[in-house]
C-alpha cells in the first residue's frame, strides 16, 4: 500500500513538472521538436480551415496547423508576443473560405475570456514527412 502511493505522488509531481521543463526548451527548440523528421516546403499564402486537425501554439513564436500529412507553420508578422500555449484561445476571421497571411487572429485569455491583442499572419510554410529512400 505504501508503495502504491509513494508511486502515485511520484508520478503526480511528474506531471506537474512536465510543463515546466517543456518550457525550459524555449519555443524555437519546441518549434523544431514538432517539425522533427519534417521537411520545410514553399511558403503559401492561404490554406483551408476545412482540413486543419488541429492548432497548436508556440510560446510567442508560431502557430502550427495540423492537416495531417502537412504541418502548415506561421510565424504572425505582428502579436506573437500575445501567443502563450498554456492560456491562449484563437479567435480566426478569415476573409474568405480560406485561412490567409492577410488576415487576422484575436488572442483570448483561455481562464477568463478576456481579449489579449491581435495576431497579423504571415505566410504558411509547409513541413512534410521526409521520405525514407534506400541509401
Amino acid at each position: 500500500m505504501r508503495f502504491s502511493l509513494a508511486l502515485a505522488a511520484s508520478a503526480a509531481v511528474i506531471a506537474a513538472l512536465s510543463p515546466a521543463i517543456a518550457k525550459k526548451i524555449g519555443p524555437d527548440a519546441e518549434l523544431a521538436r514538432i517539425v522533427k523528421g519534417r521537411v520545410a516546403g514553399k511558403p503559401v499564402h492561404c490554406i483551408s480551415n476545412t482540413n486543419v486537425h488541429n492548432t497548436i501554439i508556440v510560446d510567442k513564436t508560431a502557430i502550427v496547423y495540423d492537416m495531417g500529412e502537412t504541418l502548415y507553420v506561421n510565424r504572425p508578422k505582428m502579436g506573437a508576443q500575445f501567443l502563450d500555449d498554456a492560456w491562449s484561445l484563437l479567435a480566426v476571421y478569415p476573409t474568405g473560405s480560406q485561412l490567409c497571411s492577410l488576415d487576422r487572429v484575436q488572442v483570448f485569455d483561455r481562464g477568463s475570456s478576456i481579449p489579449r491583442g491581435w495576431i497579423g499572419l504571415g505566410e504558411f510554410v509547409p513541413y512534410k514527412r521526409a521520405e525514407n529512400r534506400p541509401g
